[in-house]
């Protein structure tokens, strides 16, 4: 039982309608393999408009069931009035043809049995009572609990939950690998996850990232300005549990806090997630285990998240009990069971696969013969000469209270201060991010910031709660030039449609002249867009090209660096992921 309610209204303007939970997800949306219905069914009793017309059956605040067996409900209800002056007259054609407009409502409390028709009072209807919400004490046995059959009590004393995903490769019941173009002949998960078809290497999902929002206290705690969340604060702050592997058929099994809200990206190889952030925070009770068929496209008619109503998986998982996968080798997962995937074969074996880690870490079980442990891919803050974002006893063994916190200041703005020597056409240089992307240059001369770029991190004049280097990253800008010894905003002047300067007029559309009697073109500036997109650091291609093979910066960021710059910009590009951190105004 629910209200249809328009979204600004006056106090008794709902609709009473009944949903059917039990075979749907949504208004649109039945689950899978049910029989088509309503998912909302009107209840009997007064009619009430959403409109803002005279509502002659009078108007409705709230409905609630009695819960005593007997299909009852106990109704907020006005009758409908007309205001005559001083007089209250009914709804009647009479009056209604006046024009008389309609009186405040009177609300009472009925007793509604659409059974009989009938609509009893229990408190009269009063002038000035105005009721928003109804509640029925009624004696009621208390439910029997269950025990979840599949609670997992080692990790409900942990505090911990799981996530078990059959494929990321299942997309709303479709195979996709998330690569463009595909791999010649790989047609399903089947022929994605054989290992004598494709390597690690060519698969571009390689990790899941587990994320944690941050909560936020209230502002007598702590007063957080919209600028110091950063460029978009509806992202929040956000830490980085750790990552766990995708296995080759899309499987994954993670262990993951409980009573946590948690996101997930799908990552590549370079620490960039390839596909759209869950856009739901999931939370775990202790001991759960949350099972997910796949991956889904925003705004998808299938259902999902109701472990009762999704379809199939499109990942059969091991074809026969008591065999390895096939063409993988025998020494990690000997055998595995029928519908069994990678990931829960894998755990069976090796429980620890299951732990997050806080560096990138991967491991293949199943290439015959086994990679050489040296050439499994590793990004790890080890290879940081700056301070990294998470513990070094975190990054040896991960704990349920492990996390990666991110802060601009802390952790991104020494990336480019720090001082490093470049091969600049066979010579070294000086290749410190912030000392060429300077307004001074190596003389203290004023100059224009290479590529209009300034990394710098003193306060910036267009918003002194953040730092230059994360303006110029985060915002478009207007183009510079140095004019007279200073630098101004590049003018340019503006034409017409057809190629021809468009001068400045005044209100009476006559030309403005200047000293010299010549109309005065109409001048505008130069757009820069950010280097960089918030939530997207797969389309920030115009920064991370720039170090990859044949850029102009190539091999100037190492690979650990590039993955932490990654991780920030998917987290929201944050300025402060811990609300103590932020500065106090």
């Amino acid at each position: 039982l629910t209200a249809i309610r328009l979204r600004e209204t006056a106090a008794g303007q709902m609709e009473p309608v009944a949903i059917d939970i039990d075979n749907f997800v949504n208004r649109e949306g039945p689950l899978f393999g049910r029989v088509a219905g309503q998912a909302e069914q009107s209840l009997p009793g007064p009619a009430s408009t959403l409109t803002g017309a005279i509502s002659v059956t009078g108007r409705m605040a709230d409905l609630v069931s009695l819960n005593d067996g007997s299909g009852r409900y106990l109704m907020a209800w006005s009758p409908c009035r007309l205001q005559d002056g001083a007089v209250l007259r009914p709804c009647t054609d009479e009056y209604l043809q006046q024009g008389l407009p309609e009186a405040e409502p009177a609300f009472g409390l009925w007793i509604l049995n659409p059974s009989e028709g009938t609509q009893l009072p229990v408190v009269q209807p009063q002038q000035g009572l105005w009721v928003t919400e109804l509640a029925v004490a009624t004696a009621s046995r208390m439910a029997t609990v269950v025990p979840e059959s599949d609670r997992d009590d080692a990790l409900a004393d942990a505090n911990m939950a799981r996530i078990d995903i059959r494929s990321v490769y299942d997309l709303d019941g479709g195979f996709s690998d998330f690569m463009n173009p595909g791999l010649p002949g790989i047609n399903s998960i089947a022929d994605f996850s054989d290992p004598a078809q494709v390597t690690p290497d060519q698969r571009r999902v390689r990790f899941l990232r587990i994320t944690k929002g941050v909560l936020i206290p209230n502002e007598d705690v702590r007063d957080i300005s919209g600028a110091q969340f950063g460029r978009s604060a509806n992202f929040g702050m956000r830490e980085i549990v750790g990552y766990v592997p995708v296995e080759p058929d899309g499987s994954v099994r993670a262990r993951v806090p409980a009573d946590a809200p948690l996101g997930l990206q799908l990552v590549d190889a370079d620490g960039k997630a390839v596909f759209s952030r869950h856009g739901a925070w999931l939370n775990l009770r202790p001991g759960e285990t949350l099972q997910c068929q796949g991956c889904h496209r925003t705004n998808n008619p299938q259902p999902h998240g109701r472990t009762d109503g999704m379809a199939p998986s499109i990942n059969d998982g091991a074809p026969v009990t008591g065999q390895p996968f096939p063409n993988s080798r025998a020494d990690v997962v000997p055998f595995a069971d029928a519908g069994e995937t990678m990931a829960q074969a894998l755990a069976r074996f090796l429980p620890d696969s299951e732990w997050p880690a806080i560096n990138m870490q991967a491991f293949d079980a199943w290439s015959d013969p086994a990679p050489d442990p040296a050439d499994e891919l590793l990004l790890s803050y080890d290879d940081l000469e700056t301070p990294a974002p998470a513990t070094a006893a975190c990054q040896i063994q991960w704990q349920p209270e492990c996390r990666t916190v991110i802060h601009y200041e802390d952790h991104i703005q020494p990336i480019w201060d720090l001082p490093r020597m470049v091969d600049v056409g066979g010579s070294m240089e000086d290749g410190t991010c912030s000392s060429c992307h300077n307004r001074r240059d190596d003389m203290n001369a004023l100059q224009v910031p290479p590529a209009q770029l300034e990394l710098t991190g003193e306060a910036s004049p267009d918003q002194q709660e953040q730092p230059t280097s994360y303006r110029e990253l985060l915002f478009n800008d207007n183009e510079l030039v140095l004019e007279d010894g200073a630098l101004v905003d590049n003018l340019v002047i503006v034409t017409d449609g057809e190629g021809s300067v468009v001068y400045q007029t005044d209100e009476d559309g006559e030309l403005i002249l200047d000293n010299n009697d010549n109309p005065i073109p109409v001048t505008q500036t130069v757009n820069v867009s950010a280097t960089l997109r918030v939530g997207q650091a797969r389309n920030s291609g115009g920064f991370f090209d720039r170090f990859a093979a044949g850029g102009v910066h190539e091999g100037w960021l190492s690979a650990a660096e590039q993955r932490l710059l990654a991780e920030w910009i998917d987290l929201g590009a944050q300025l402060y992921n811990d609300p103590f951190r932020v500065p106090e105004n």
